[in-house]
């Protein structure tokens, strides 16, 4: 027997095993009883709440009765049609719960489960073959050793910087320990403090610090001369005890060995006693006591002297000049009158002289004979035949001698310019003729010279 329940009245119907209820029951209360109510739910084709799924006329359910499949549970899946030939089922559209189709050759990485994390390379790709050629020009990180010159912004050296393979040929070493021990060729850093270093050098194998200072023959490119100390005292107190340059005020003695002047130097303060004054023009206008020096080239130099409120040129041979002793203590031959004359006059006549000194004089400087003139006083020469009668001038060096002629009393050279050498004897010699009737006698002789 059946019993099928009717809640909404509290009723029961009882229908016998095998029996059949008409197709429709009226109950008392004139309400049809629905056949497809289960628990007090309706079955339906389509989704909806407190409703139980019925198949469609294909004996399927609708696809949105069964939820999607996620990450994290379980769904309905389906699939509209087979894979195409060389496909294959790879994955679930978790939006609409489609299976995925994707061909033999591939797939969609990201869905491939338990694919290794490395894969090892192809030994034959050119760019493995690169790799390796690149990785062969490195060095590396552990005991690195470098050709060439190795450039860096910035080393970070733990202990020691060592130079030379092998036993080095000098390190440098770091700490925070002074140094202690025998030592090779190298320094030593040691950290004292942040911001505090002290330095040792390795010297005769024991470190010395070298922080503080080193000696002075050590210390190389140093300067030869260093800038005064302007706080100095000593430096003030030399300074305030001398003169300026410009407008200098001397008090005391001034002893100098060689004074240069630029243009004036004075004698007396104020209106000066005595103004010297120097320059490179001749000076003019008036003047008041003293003296004017004028360059008139690199070794000629003219001066003058205020006489009478005028310049007057004091230069030695100048016309108007003074005249001043060279520095051998005398006058220069510029100073000296143009032509001298030295007249000896000899009592004698030629017939028993032959070379014979009858006038004689030293020049104490050099001198130029410009002309020499003889007057007979007494007789002319006269039957003379061969070698005249000669009148000679001569030092023993230099000569000049005139032949005498029959019967001519006076002789003139015209003239000449013959040089004597000073401190050499000046002689007249009379120079015997032969076969002469009458030897000329007494000749006043005039030698005229200047001073060399």
């Amino acid at each position: 027997m059946l019993l099928l329940a009717a809640t909404a009245w509290g009723q029961q119907v009882a229908v016998p095993q095998g029996g059949t209820l008409g197709p429709s029951c009226n109950l008392s209360d004139a309400a049809t009883l629905s056949a497809d109510k289960l628990d007090g739910s309706h079955g339906a084709v389509n989704p909806g709440a407190n409703a139980v799924p019925v198949a469609d006329s294909n004996g399927k359910i609708a696809p949105g009765w069964i939820p999607l499949p996620t990450a994290s549970s379980i769904g309905g899946i389906f699939m509209d049609a087979d894979c195409l030939a060389g496909s294959h089922v790879n994955g679930i559209d978790t939006a609409t719960g489609r299976l995925k189709c994707f061909a033999d050759s591939g797939g969609d990485w990201n869905t491939i489960v338990n694919k290794p994390a490395n894969f090892p390379p192809d030994t034959n790709a050119s760019a493995w073959l690169d790799l390796l050629a690149t990785i062969a020009l490195k060095a590396p990180k552990d005991n690195p050793s470098f050709t060439g010159t190795a450039t860096a912004s910035d080393i970070v050296v733990t202990s020691s910087l060592q130079v030379g393979t092998g036993a080095p040929l000098l390190e440098h070493l770091y700490g925070t320990d002074a140094p202690t021990g025998a030592c090779t060729a190298g320094t030593y850093e040691r950290q004292v403090a942040a911001n505090d270093t002290e330095i040792y050098t390795c010297k005769n194998g024991a470190w010395v610090e070298t922080s503080a200072g080193a000696e002075w023959s050590e210390i190389s490119n140093k300067p030869s001369v260093f800038p005064p100390d302007m706080a100095d005292g000593a430096l003030t107190a030399a300074l305030a005890g001398k003169a300026a340059v410009h407008d200098a005020v001397l008090t005391g003695t001034t002893t100098t060995e060689q004074e240069q002047v630029q243009t004036s130097l004075q004698v007396g303060s104020g209106s000066p006693l005595v103004n010297l004054t120097y320059g490179s023009d001749a000076p003019v206008g008036s003047c008041t006591a003293g003296m004017y020096a004028q360059q008139n080239g690199a070794y000629d130099t003219r001066t003058y002297i205020c006489q009478g409120g005028g310049w007057v040129e004091s230069t030695p041979g100048a016309a108007s000049g003074v005249a001043q002793l060279d520095g051998s203590g005398k006058l220069p031959g510029t100073q000296l009158p143009a032509v001298m004359v030295w007249s000896p006059t000899i009592h004698r006549d030629w017939s028993a002289s032959d070379g014979l000194n009858y006038a004689r004089w030293t020049p104490s400087r050099g001198i130029t004979v410009t002309r020499i003139e003889i007057d007979l006083q007494g007789a002319s020469a006269s039957g003379c035949s061969g070698t005249m009668p000669r009148l000679r001038v001569s030092n023993g060096t230099s000569s000049r001698i005139i032949s005498l002629s029959n019967g001519v009393g006076g002789y003139d050279t015209g003239a000449i310019s013959e040089n004597f050498a000073a401190n050499l004897t000046m002689q007249v010699d009379l120079l015997q003729g032969s076969s002469c009737t009458t030897y000329p006698s007494t000749p006043a002789v005039a030698v005229s010279y200047t001073m060399q």
